[in-house]
């Protein structure tokens, strides 16, 4: 009997440290489009399942926005790493970017610069089943105002904490 209730407790505690292991995920930021709030080398805590509602304006995310459609991109058809990016409007919302409020390196791709109006407004109509995000560091920062609104199939996981900052292996000291 006594064998048997360690083997169920064992069973219990391997099931949970799979589920928790499966359901949080750290990621270690790998770009500065999110400074001043995450910088390179910093780490988050991300949720890689969550109910539909979760998701709201303001949250940190991890997104797959799949084939890059900027004509000059030379890394070839398809992205391979995830970027992490601020959900800054959802689906029924409307997105109004000015060309004179665009940085210099938005300014510089041709397709933005093409897709303005004469008054230099773009709107973005956000569909069912997407979401616009930016980066908080919007110079060079690869988002929605190059790839559009994203479908919600392309989040990988929301993020619900920053860690401590990845420690440095070169920097270690030794006494």
């Amino acid at each position: 009997m006594f064998l048997w209730l360690i083997f169920v407790t064992a069973l219990l505690v391997s099931g949970i440290y799979l589920f928790i292991r499966n359901l949080l995920v750290v990621v270690t930021v790998e770009s500065t489009s999110m400074s001043p709030t995450l910088l390179d080398g910093d780490r988050v805590l991300v949720l890689r399942y969550w109910p539909a509602t979760l998701l709201q304006k303001g949250n940190i995310v991890i997104i797959w926005p799949g084939r890059i459609t900027e004509p000059d991109d030379r890394s070839g058809p398809f992205n391979v790493t995830p970027f992490i990016k601020r959900v800054v409007a959802l689906p029924g919302e409307k997105i109004v970017t000015r060309f004179d409020e665009l940085d210099e390196f938005h300014k510089s791709k041709p397709f933005l610069r093409s897709k303005h109006d004469i008054n230099g407004n773009r709107e973005w109509h956000i569909p069912p089943g997407h979401f616009f995000v930016r980066g908080d560091n919007p110079i060079g920062s690869f988002d929605s105002l190059s790839w559009g609104p994203i479908p919600d199939r392309s989040l990988l996981g929301i993020v619900v904490m920053k860690l401590s900052h990845k420690a440095d292996p070169s920097s270690s000291s030794h006494s």
